[in-house]
């Protein structure tokens, strides 16, 4: 159905995804949306889920969760419950069908018309049904209010929000020694649940006043009057735990979702508040509550979002091999869940980075590929302010730095007092335009809010180098390392402070860790570059022979530290970034001819005359500029 019509007292327009009544507009995902033409279409009769599938995802594979979640969001937007349904009725194991008529709008139209208005003001009043209706009320609130005192509920928001009880995890173990940790579990995640958005959920008096394993958990729903129970076990097996949990809709039985988590038995805290972000994330999924509930980028599948988290954790790695680990793991999410906007932009983004590569990696039309995902992003979101970070990686890797720069919006020209994302990525841009004191200065405040993070720390430590601050930068790529282990990027932090130091002794130390840590042609690299720190012309002779475009990045900084400028120019160009061009290593680069030409063909010329010049580079007339 692509026409407007309505249901009950709502205007459905399919075309806009959008639902309204008396000035209320609530906007639909698209899936959703068609599950609801769906209903309507059979007019109050029953609607099989495999019907709904067939209508909604033909050809597709998607699991009985990605239904489910499509009729939550449409509850939401109808303020509708499972429990007391008034539009959406669910048929145990079967499927769904509506419960408001379904009309053209033209036919309401036409019914107002015909029917007789009669002055309310005109009527006897019925002081009777006043008196019921206020003791009514007295009495509902009276009960509200005896339900918060006795600690019955945690509430966010409304009460036609969804809710939930967590019941306490089981121990399972023999013998029984983990009860304590199946304890904490519990209030975790009830404490952690309770704080988002949309999401009712009964407290941990009333939870643990149902502590009675294998009970029915439709009985205890009742008992507690919940629409969902997420119930769980804990088991220990020598030195691993085992941490079950799954979630189920107590309107028709079905599990929507069912994790196994088997963790180290190390440091119990730390286990515990893990496992508990993890469950977290997935039920706000699941149940489409939360920061995300209105999000049309985000996904409604748990099995989407993982597929998702395991493309950034290959990522990470930042190899050609885990490159396509990463693009492998991004196209299964949008093959779940093809609504999954940041999906596509992230698979835009990966897209977009194997073009760069150059020959490693070479099987297919990256370019082509990465401009359709974008395509199909901006498709589910038109909305410009939609997928920022996205597009924002995008202007990098093809550096459009004055398209990001118009993205970042008011970031650009405001007090950085601001806990916004978009503070950390801008720190990066201005680096890699060439202001690197505002770049430090903006990633020193974001440091001060997120001091754990190694993104954070290993661009300061390249920051405080690019300015002569080699002590603040070592000490900055030293947290890096502590914070969260050894990465490629704090690695290389660390040996671009110890070259722009001329510090052998600390550039020997991380050069250790990157062998120690790298594969394949890396380690020839560095091993090589530990072998010949003191031999220039054997380092040079061999930086000469290298063609990888994967490795031009780290030759340009050993060619200008063994002093061959013009081999560290051509590198640079290889290398496809900016960000090498501001260390002090490069200020004899910079003063080549050529290095003009390579701004200009980065449109760095462009950015700095439309915004602010680089701190080593100024204008020299109307078309020239020097650098230092």
């Amino acid at each position: 159905m692509k026409k407007d019509y309505c249901l009950g007292e709502w205007t459905v327009r399919p075309q806009r995804d959008c639902i309204e009544r008396g000035g209320r507009s609530v906007h639909l995902k698209p899936k959703a949306m068609a599950v609801l033409c769906r209903l309507a279409q059979a007019g109050g009769e029953t609607v099989t889920r495999n019907e709904l599938f067939d209508a909604v995802w033909p050809g597709g594979t998607v699991s009985d969760a990605v239904l489910t979640q499509c009729v939550v969001e449409l509850r939401q937007a109808f303020k509708d419950t499972a429990r007391d349904p008034k539009v959406i009725e669910t048929i145990p194991r079967i499927g769904f069908r509506l419960l408001l008529p379904v009309s053209s709008i033209e036919a309401r139209a036409e019914s107002k018309k015909k029917s007789t208005a009669t002055d309310i003001g005109q009527k006897p009043v019925n002081f009777r049904m006043l008196l019921g209706a206020a003791a009514g009320f007295i009495l509902v609130a009276g009960l509200f209010y005896i339900a918060h005192s006795r600690g019955l509920f945690y509430s966010e928001g409304d009460s036609n929000n969804v809710s939930l009880a967590v019941l306490p995890f089981e121990d399972v173990s023999a013998p029984l020694d983990r009860g304590d940790f199946a304890a904490g579990l519990t209030e975790e995640l009830i404490a952690s649940l309770a704080q988002m958005d949309g999401l009712r959920v009964a407290s941990r008096t009333a939870s643990f006043s149902m502590e009675t394993p294998g009970e029915d958990p439709h009985g205890i729903a009742d008992d507690l009057d919940v629409d969902y129970v997420l119930e769980g076990s804990v088991r220990k097996s020598e030195q691993q735990l085992r941490i079950t949990a799954q979630l189920t809709d107590v309107q028709d039985g079905f599990v929507l979702w069912s994790e196994t988590f088997d963790r180290p038995l190390e440091d119990i805290l730390a286990v515990q508040a893990e496992i508990t972000e993890s469950v977290v994330i997935a039920l706000a999924i699941t149940l489409d509550v939360g920061k995300y509930r209105d999000d049309p980028l985000a996904t409604t599948s748990i099995e989407a979002y993982e597929e998702a988290l395991k493309s950034q954790q290959a990522h990470a790695e930042f190899t050609a091999d885990s490159l396509l680990r990463a693009i492998h793991h991004a196209r299964r999410a949008v093959q779940i869940d093809p609504e999954f906007g940041y999906a596509w932009y992230g698979l835009a983004s990966l897209y977009r980075e194997a073009g760069t590569f150059k020959g490693v990696i070479a099987k297919e039309d990256w370019m082509q590929l990465s401009a359709e995902a974008l395509d199909r992003a901006v498709e589910i979101d038109p909305d410009p302010n939609a997928g920022w970070a996205e597009k924002i990686t995008l202007a990098e890797l093809e550096h459009r730095w004055t398209d990001a720069q118009a993205l970042l919006g008011p970031l650009t020209g405001r007090e950085m007092v601001e806990d916004d994302p978009r503070n950390f990525q801008y720190s990066y841009i201005l680096y890699e335009v060439g202001r690197v004191r505002e770049a430090a200065q903006l990633m020193e405040h974001w440091r001060r809010l997120h001091p754990g993070g190694q993104g954070t720390h290993s661009g300061l430590a390249v920051m405080y180098a690019a300015q002569g601050r080699f002590e603040e930068a070592f000490s900055a790529a030293e947290r890096a390392y502590e914070s969260t282990g050894y990465s490629e990027f704090s690695a290389l932090a660390g040996v671009i402070v110890a070259l722009s130091a001329n510090d052998r002794a600390r550039l020997s130390r991380w050069m250790e860790t990157i062998i120690e840590h790298t594969e394949a042609e890396g380690v020839s690299f560095w091993q090589t570059m530990s072998e010949t720190v003191d031999d220039p012309l054997a380092a040079l002779a061999y930086l000469r022979s290298l063609d990888s475009d994967r490795l031009a990045y780290v030759t340009s900084l050993w060619s200008a530290w063994h002093g061959d400028t013009e081999l560290a120019l051509q590198a640079m160009r290889r290398s496809d970034t900016t960000f090498a061009f501001w260390i002090p290593l490069m200020k004899d680069v910079r003063r080549q001819p050529g290095f003009k030409d390579l701004a200009r063909d980065m449109n760095l010329v462009e950015y700095w005359r439309e915004y602010r010049w680089s701190d080593f580079c100024t204008p020299a007339g109307e078309d020239d500029f020097d650098c230092e």
